[in-house]
Parts: C-alpha cells; structure tokens; sequence
C-alpha cells in the first residue's frame, strides 16, 4: 500500500532508466517503511508544467503515501535516500525536489474489494 509519485518538468525519462527508477524506489520504499514490496506501487510522471520558484530548470515534486510506518526517522532517511537517488537517475538538483509524506488510517484506503482497517 505505500505509493509514490514522482512528478517532473523534464520531458521524458527514457524507457530503461524509468523502468530501473520503477526497481529501485519500489525497493527502497518497501525496506524502509517493512513493507512488502509486491504492495508498493510507483508512479513516475514526465512532462508536467511545474516551476519552481521563477525559473523552469528541471525539478521533481514527490508524494509518499502510506497506512502507517511513516515515523520521523522513517521520512527523514526516506527523503534523504529519495533525493540522492531521483538527483543521480534524473539529474535534478536536491534544492529542486520536494517530498511530501501521507500517513492515512487503513480504512481510507482500498484495495482488492476492501480495505485495510483493522
């Protein structure tokens, strides 16, 4: 159930770089929140009309989404693990990438008729 979505103004990720990206924040994401990674799904989103600040060089708008294992310690090696990687796949400097972190109860999300309430 973690989720991340990455948004860019770069206009395209290659196939194979945007396939490895999909590995490895999958990975990532699922060893540091201890869940599984059949469950945690990746979105990477190029092409997207986005500035930061006045200028239109190349940045990154993240969302990570979870029920639960989002602790302080949890977002802050995330994030610091995240920009190290999305800087070297994608190029874009760390002060133009930002994260945002959702911790939601399970039963505000669904999966497979149901969801994830206890």
């Amino acid at each position: 159930m973690p989720t991340f979505i990455l948004e860019t103004n770069l206009k395209k990720i290659a196939s194979k770089l945007e396939s490895s990206m999909h590995d490895k924040i999958r990975n990532l994401v699922a060893s540091i929140t201890g869940k599984s990674d059949d469950f945690v799904l990746t979105v990477l989103k190029a092409g997207i009309a986005m500035k930061f600040g006045p200028t239109d060089e190349p940045c990154a708008y993240c969302e990570i989404k979870s029920v639960g294992a989002l602790s302080p310690e949890n977002t802050q090696e995330l994030s610091s693990l995240l920009c190290v990687q999305i800087s070297k796949d994608l190029k874009i400097d760390p002060t133009r990438i930002y994260l945002e972190f959702q911790e939601s109860a399970g039963h505000m999300w669904g999966w497979n008729g149901r969801t994830f309430a206890r």
